[in-house]
């Protein structure tokens, strides 16, 4: 089913965040488009794709979904949803590389295949690497993939990959906007999301980072101390 934030979390939590917004009065529109914007010198409403009619006093437009790959093909550099890049960086033309969100590169916490990953954090380490690579010296350690929005009066965050077949793990309420969800594959930590709960966050990136194998009972149990699991463990 069509949901919001589909390219970067499963329904399960995109649905929480949903819910807080509808909570607050917005209408969510999914799998809808505007067919222009009606007005004069300002825009009066918005036409979506059905023929319905909403009246505006403003419109936020948001771009940049679609990856500009067209300097690559100009390049004639393998491009697919993205150009392709090792972890360094380098395209199907050794001596041209590419970094930041125009770019799909190995998925190295999953081990599935390539990935696009769409945040500043991204774009800066993966620039890292490319000059290294460049320099000829070793490539930097890549920590895990985070990402944070501050919303009302939620602090949320992920890191790693959170997709939808994981095993997962809540520590905490879900009901209480209060939890840290572990998404566990082959018994490794790849992912988290959490909502109010960035300490638990942190560590969780350490999880994944160091590769530990993880036990669901001691992340759920919120009387353990996650510090001194990963430190034991480690």
């Amino acid at each position: 089913m069509p949901h919001i934030l589909s390219r970067a979390l499963p329904p399960r939590w995109s649905d929480v965040i949903a819910h807080e917004h509808r909570q607050k009065g917005v209408q969510i529109r999914i799998s809808t488009s505007v067919r222009r914007f009606v007005g004069d010198s300002r825009v009066r409403a918005v036409e979506l794709d059905d023929g319905e009619l909403l009246e505006a006093d403003a419109v936020v437009v948001g771009i940049g979904m679609e990856p500009a790959v067209e300097l690559g093909r100009s390049l004639e550099l393998k491009v697919d949803g993205g150009i392709l890049v090792d972890e360094a960086g380098r395209t199907s033309r050794p001596r041209v590389f590419a970094s930041g969100d125009v770019t799909i590169q190995p998925d190295v916490w999953t081990g599935s295949g390539f990935r696009r990953l769409e945040s500043f954090q991204n774009a800066q380490e993966q620039s890292d690497s490319v000059a290294a690579a460049i320099l000829d010296q070793e490539l930097p350690k890549r920590p895990a993939p985070w990402f944070w929005s501050d919303q009302y009066e939620l602090n949320i965050q992920t890191a790693g990959v959170v997709e939808g077949g994981d095993d997962v793990v809540v520590r905490g309420s879900v009901e209480d906007g209060n939890f840290c969800a572990f998404h566990i594959r082959h018994g490794r930590l790849v992912g988290t999301f959490a909502i109010n709960r960035g300490r638990d966050v942190r560590v969780a990136m350490r999880m994944m980072e160091s590769g530990v194998a993880v036990v669901p009972a001691e992340l759920a149990d919120t009387s353990n101390d996650l510090r001194r699991v990963v430190a034991r463990q480690t």
